[in-house]
């Protein structure tokens, strides 16, 4: 089953991405606030579909900065890290379906 809301494909993969982005954000959330409890602002997680088709991105917003988090790829939910800006590289780190929805390698930082 598909929803509108979700362009990629079924709604077990919106569950287990939501679940995915919702504990990377608050791995984050939860690091900067016990590390930096004077910081005004946490960096937020926001979603970067513009690999049309193949790969969401994962982009960290920290103020003005923005940088690649990571990737998942809307195939079949592997979970990548960022070589850069544009592509992920190669490795899979995990999958959102797994039992801990692919943060076994994410950081505070990025997808390791």
């Amino acid at each position: 089953m598909t929803h509108e809301w979700w362009p990629f494909g079924t709604q077990e993969f919106a569950t287990a991405f939501v679940a995915f982005l919702a504990g990377a954000q608050k791995r984050m959330t939860d690091y900067y606030r016990k590390n930096y409890p004077t910081r005004p602002s946490v960096p937020v997680l926001e979603i970067d579909t513009a690999i049309p088709g193949k790969y969401i991105r994962l982009v960290k917003v920290d103020g003005l900065s923005r940088s690649a988090f990571g990737f998942v790829s809307t195939l079949n939910g592997d979970v990548l890290k960022a070589d850069g800006w544009k592509r992920p590289a190669k490795g899979v780190r995990g999958n959102i379906f797994d039992s801990n929805h692919g943060l076994g390698r994410a950081s505070p930082y990025s997808v390791q």
